[in-house]
């Protein structure tokens, strides 16, 4: 069995999302400038990148942005977009080394994969950057569990994190798509055990009782 994977890079012009409550992405925005580190959760392909792309440029005008990736998904000539080359021995970490001498406003570090990128990027917000990434986790809370697991102090982590958002793609009625986005400040995730989903649901109930979705779609991402 043969398998391939093609990945269309857009022009971020290309590139929106639209959401079911317009109000988290504006709190995202509201959040950033405390500056510190944004952390996005939620599968692949569920926008992530593309929501971190459009708040960013709406919020700057003559700040100056540093990408950091692997792979470059979406074009934005107005962004210093690096990508990572391992061939080259330059990873995500070596690249926020050179982009700190740069002294950007805004970072954006594709993903925390490892505990070097993890401390990296901690290191970016505890320097006075805006920074911006992702990681895998299942809800808000696990982002917080994922930073320990990679070796993240509790002290480091309060100091440097000033918001949490988890996205989900939800399938639309007319056959579309939209966001759904829990986004948080840090404190008010930093001593909870397990993430309470009721706001999300409540989200989910009212797009059904406004035809967007169906409950049979509400009901399997009734749990992010």
């Amino acid at each position: 069995m043969e398998s391939l994977v093609i990945r269309i890079i857009y022009s971020l012009g290309d590139a929106k999302t639209a959401f079911f409550n317009e109000n988290q992405v504006r709190f995202v925005s509201e959040i950033s400038r405390k500056r510190g580190l944004i952390i996005f959760s939620g599968p692949t392909g569920s926008g992530k990148t593309t929501t971190i792309y459009n708040l960013v440029k709406q919020m700057v005008q003559d700040q100056f942005v540093m990408t950091i990736e692997d792979p470059i998904e979406i074009k934005e000539p107005r962004f210093l977009q690096l990508q990572v080359n391992h061939d080259a021995g330059m990873d995500y970490t070596d690249l926020i080394k050179v982009g700190l001498r740069h002294r950007p406003d805004v970072f954006i570090i594709g993903e925390i994969r490892d505990a070097m990128t993890a401390e990296a990027a901690i290191k970016a917000a505890l320097s006075g950057h805006l920074v911006y990434t992702t990681i895998h986790a299942q809800d808000p809370v696990g982002v917080i569990s994922r930073l320990k697991q990679l070796g993240i102090t509790d002290t480091f982590i309060a100091q440097a994190v000033t918001g949490i958002a988890y996205q989900r793609l939800v399938p639309t009625i007319d056959g579309g798509q939209r966001a759904m986005l829990a986004a948080h400040e840090y404190f008010e995730l930093a001593d909870l055990k397990s993430y309470d989903w009721s706001e999300w649901q409540d989200g989910l109930s009212t797009a059904v009782k406004d035809k967007l979705v169906t409950p049979e779609v509400a009901e399997k991402f009734n749990l992010g």
